[in-house]
């Protein structure tokens, strides 16, 4: 009788190519802190007295480094929040909710050298930026918009952070970001209020 084939990966660090490619960063470019860090109170953005709703969240007690969760009344409201406060572009308009990793490409310029390589900055405070309206929260968009947070998270820490199982099973050092971040919103959205706010109907 054959053996039943074991669910272990052959190779501990194979991923799935899409994952893999999406965790890769070119060790070319440098990473350096941004020079603009963003505030612990994003009423204080453009655009953050539309604000319903938003909170730190960390994927480890012992953890420097947050994830900002935001809530908005509409999608004209996320909108502008994310283009103003934010300076990413306009979300699509079938969008009800979004996670922007917080990292920008940028070109220094030398008076003396003219342009130099690009390097990668991050803010210092917070890895990446989730967004949700009010009418559209349930747990489906909670643990989409983690699993693109715990891509975020992974992409900034590397390899200074271990989880158990994470040698034998390298998707654990997503599937333990995505299920922290994911109950800690969940969480929040109780205790706020938030689930009783949101309109949206639950199948």
């Amino acid at each position: 009788m054959p053996e039943l084939s074991s669910t272990k990966p052959k190779n501990p660090t194979d991923l799935c190519s899409p994952l893999k490619e999406a965790l890769t960063q070119d060790p070319r470019i440098k990473t350096r802190l941004s020079r603009s860090p963003l505030p612990r109170d994003w009423s204080t953005l453009p655009g953050g007295h539309e604000l319903v709703f938003s909170s730190d969240v960390l994927v480890s007690p012992d953890s420097t480094l947050c994830a900002k969760v935001t809530v908005f009344e509409d999608y004209q409201a996320l909108c502008r929040f994310w283009t103003k406060a934010l300076g990413r572009d306009k979300p699509t308009p079938e969008t009800r909710a979004i996670t922007s990793e917080l990292d920008f490409m940028v070109r220094p310029f030398d008076a003396s050298a003219g342009e130099r390589d690009l390097v990668r900055e991050v803010d210092p405070t917070y890895f990446a930026a989730m967004g949700f309206i009010l009418d559209s929260i349930n747990v489906e968009f909670i643990a989409h918009e983690c699993t693109h947070a715990a891509i975020a998270y992974h992409r900034r820490v590397g390899k200074r952070k271990t989880w158990p199982d994470a040698h034998d099973f390298p998707e654990e050092a997503i599937c333990y970001p995505v299920g922290k971040m994911a109950g800690h919103i969940n969480s929040l959205f109780y205790t706020e209020g938030i689930y009783a706010r949101s309109r949206v109907r639950i199948l």
